[in-house]
């Protein structure tokens, strides 16, 4: 946002500043009998100018350098507009409401009482979005994903982060489909991401052996087969086998593997699955996925 903005606020506060030191001769001029100004008056008027211009220089500042700087940069986009009017009207209510009492020495319960009636009135109605957009203040400075990462929801959602607007953070599904959350849900509901700490991770699978497969040989059936798997095999995490229980099947066996990414993870369980079966010769069961 251009300084430019800065510029009439400013010189409106000089002219009130400056109105301030000669107003005693200029409404002494602008006095007659029927408008008839005393020192009380003139000094009223020059003080509410002044907190009035520096209400207005206060609004700039804060979309100059909060706004529609700090935050504009952080996001990579403008913020609405409704943002912007929102907290001018906050800091219009707020200079009134200190200006009343400061000024003309009078006290500003009834402005407060009809500015809480308006800001609740407004709150209510502007709930959703209020709540989006400060949501997506939160989710910029504290960054529980970012742009490219793979995350899930609690209620299991799922894909890479594409956005994050004011109102919504966008995903790209497996099915290349878009999915728009709203950044007051997305902010309000357990997260998981898959890129952190590290783009690697576990995933999981539960197989079903007969009795008569020994624990040696079940650990070397497994491993083989995730040696045929040279983007699981040639990470840094090291695969772990070990008995999950019993069941009238036979021993159900766990296994944990590494996977490079997120996206991986698919076709590296459908090759496992596929070499796990080609290398044992007896019944062999599947459960469903641990992780």
């Amino acid at each position: 946002m251009s300084f430019r903005r800065l510029i009439l606020p400013l010189i409106l506060l000089l002219l009130a500043v400056s109105f301030a030191l000669i107003a005693q001769d200029v409404l002494s001029a602008l006095s007659t009998e029927n408008l008839n100004l005393d020192y009380k008056d003139r000094e009223h008027v020059s003080k509410l100018l002044i907190w009035l211009a520096s209400a207005f220089l206060i609004i700039r500042l804060l979309d100059v350098f909060i706004l529609y700087g700090l935050i504009e940069r952080a996001l990579g986009s403008p913020p609405p507009r409704i943002l912007s009017n929102f907290v001018a009207l906050v800091v219009w209510i707020l200079t009134l409401a200190l200006a009343l009492p400061t000024v003309f020495r009078q006290s500003a319960t009834g402005l407060l009482a009809a500015s809480s009636v308006i800001l609740g009135v407004l709150g209510f109605s502007l709930s959703r979005v209020i709540a989006d957009v400060f949501y997506s203040i939160a989710l910029v400075f504290e960054r529980p994903f970012e742009i490219g990462d793979w995350i899930k929801t609690s209620d299991g959602l799922e894909g890479q982060v594409k956005e994050v607007g004011w109102r919504k953070t966008t995903l790209i599904g497996f099915e290349d489909t878009s999915i728009a959350i709203p950044n007051s849900k997305i902010g309000g509901e357990t997260l998981i991401n898959f890129n952190r700490p590290h783009v690697s991770f576990y995933r999981g699978l539960t197989f079903t052996l007969p009795y008569s497969v020994t624990a040696d040989r079940a650990e070397r059936l497994f491993l083989s087969a995730l040696e045929e798997v040279p983007e699981s095999a040639n990470l840094p995490i090291k695969p772990t086998v070990s008995i999950k229980g019993l069941s009238g099947d036979g021993v159900e066996w766990s296994l944990y593997y590494g996977v490079p990414n997120y996206p991986m993870q698919w076709p590296i369980r459908r090759v496992f699955i596929a070499r796990s079966y080609a290398t044992c010769s007896m019944p062999i069961s599947i459960l469903p996925s641990l992780a």
